[in-house]
């Protein structure tokens, strides 16, 4: 008869509580977008966004691009574009004594007049690291 012992699952599962009781508190806040004003030309944005799974070990992530072209590979695009990425992270501390950690970040991109070609793409991924 085989015997399976329950103490390496108990072990498990308790360094698991262990870990997930130790991740202090934490509020992100990402903003991407862009302004395209265009008398001739063509713009194409996309984004995607991720949150919280089930467990909470996948990132967090954000991506947005933009894409602004001439008509043709010789009439460029005429006008105004920009494109910007605002982001505030906050941790708090693993004691529970308040914030920890506060990261502010702004930029932004823009282009005017003659657009022979303006391409930005932004990314933010944030995520547990258990390293």
């Amino acid at each position: 008869m085989i015997q399976r012992s329950l103490v390496p699952v108990f072990l498990a599962a308790l360094l698991v509580i262990s870990m997930v009781s130790v991740i202090p508190a934490f509020c992100n806040r990402i903003e991407a977008g862009s302004t395209i004003e265009l008398t001739s030309g063509s713009a194409t944005t996309s984004s995607l966004d991720r949150f919280i799974y089930g467990g909470g070990f996948d990132p967090v992530e954000m991506e947005y691009l933009l894409n602004v072209r001439g008509i043709s590979t010789t009439t460029p695009a005429q006008g105004s574009v920009s494109a910007y990425i605002d982001g505030l992270v906050q941790e708090g501390s693993p004691e529970g004594t308040g914030v920890s950690e506060i990261l502010k970040f702004y930029e932004r991109s823009t282009a005017s007049g003659l657009i022979t070609s303006f391409q930005k793409s932004m990314h933010y991924s944030s995520a547990i690291s258990l390293a």
